[in-house]
């Protein structure tokens, strides 16, 4: 994936990894995205800050920006813990069990955390620049067809994998 979809696309490989318990469907992920999304504008902005231009697009809009991936964006908890607990299932072994049994109020802002650090995190700072013109670009859009389009990436990037996976499979026999 480009570069300049870094952002996104770290929201995106979260659930297109081939560690996830189960395929997730983009109807699946499109929720789980939708949540996701003012966290992901954290990261980006915990990255970039310290590289992005002060009078850039981020720097003018990313208060906008904020309130609008904000609004609303709760009400998508649900599904995302839901997708969250597919993909890290397997991956957390015993400790997902005690992840399930967590109040949403413990768990959230748990999740919260590390999903803004597993953003910053992947985000390099030479890639800074394209992710925010990648934002700009995106930001016409509500934030639901946003996630929307990120799970359709998903959902393509899985069938791809499974596509080289199967091809993969009859060369070996």
């Amino acid at each position: 994936m480009n570069k300049a979809l870094a952002g996104f696309a770290s929201l995106a490989a979260l659930f297109g990894s081939p560690a996830a318990a189960q395929e997730l469907t983009a109807q699946e992920v499109a929720p789980a995205i939708r949540y996701a999304l003012p966290l992901m504008l954290e990261g980006v902005r915990n990255s970039c800050a310290p590289v992005l231009d002060s009078s850039g697009y981020l720097a003018k809009n990313g208060s906008r920006l904020d309130a609008k991936f904000s609004q609303g964006s709760d009400a998508y908890w649900p599904d995302a813990k839901q997708a969250l607990m597919a993909f890290g299932g397997e991956e957390m072994g015993a400790d997902a069990a005690m992840f399930t049994a967590m109040p949403d109020e413990v768990l959230q802002p748990f999740v919260n955390t590390m999903l803004v650090q597993l953003i910053a995190k992947e985000i390099t700072t030479d890639s800074c620049a394209d992710v925010e013109r990648g934002m700009e670009l995106l930001d016409p859009l509500p934030a639901e067809n946003i996630a929307e389009i990120v799970g359709f990436i998903v959902e393509m990037d899985q069938r791809e994998k499974n596509a080289k996976q199967s091809q993969g499979d009859r060369t070996r026999k």
